[in-house]
């Protein structure tokens, strides 16, 4: 394969480059847990508790039986009153 150059014929503008647009990264979303601190909340394993703490999708938990544990708020269903 032969390596060729191109002649630019006198008075030819330059071949201008524009940078390319690059899109700004989206914002991250913030995740609110549905459930608030004093919650009562039933797990398969663990029983009935009480919310202590949330963090993020982290609850803080005293089980009425169990102790305290972190579960995951997709783990618990909120207790009907």
């Amino acid at each position: 394969m032969a390596v060729t150059s191109r002649k630019i014929a006198p008075g030819a503008k330059p071949k201008v480059t524009r940078p390319k647009k690059v899109a700004a990264a989206p914002a991250e979303v913030e995740y609110v847990s549905p459930f608030s601190v004093g919650t009562r909340v039933t797990h398969a394993s663990f029983g009935d508790g009480e919310i202590a703490e949330i963090t993020k999708n982290q609850l803080a938990i005293r089980f009425d039986n169990a102790g305290s544990k972190v579960i995951l708020d997709s783990f618990v269903t909120r207790q009907r009153s």
